[in-house]
């Protein structure tokens, strides 16, 4: 039940950065060598332009690495970054992921999130 609700807020969270309005895990599974958390992942298609609010992902630890195009980021007070295709950055829990937008108004931008989280962390995607 909690892994389904943790899904569902997941799912919800991640579809303001979508082109997909209903984004589907690739995959969320308790890590069984480490109780109480749980490793989701998503493959964020970002539309040319497409920008998301200023946010947070409570417990998580985030790996972010992009598939295709270029996306534009500001994690706490670090420099706005522009991440090509190939590179990836990370975010420890609770940081402010302040600017998180495709650099491109043209091309699209894919983006992987890994989430390491509380397995019972509903504010896992929390909107400033």
């Amino acid at each position: 039940m909690a892994l389904a609700l943790l899904t569902l807020v997941l799912l919800s969270a991640v579809s303001i950065f979508a082109e997909d309005d209903n984004p589907k895990p690739l995959y969320s599974l308790p890590l069984s060598n480490v109780p109480g958390k749980t490793i989701t992942t998503f493959v964020l298609n970002y539309k040319p332009g497409a920008k998301s609010p200023p946010h947070r992902h409570g417990s998580s630890f985030v790996i972010a690495y992009v598939m295709s195009g270029e996306v534009r980021s500001k994690v706490n007070d670090g420099p706005v970054q522009v991440f090509k295709e190939g590179e990836m950055w990370t975010e420890q829990p609770g940081d402010h992921h302040a600017v998180a937008e495709n650099a491109s108004e043209e091309k699209p931008a894919k983006l992987l999130a890994v989430l390491i989280h509380e397995s019972n962390d509903t504010n896992i995607f929390v909107v400033d």
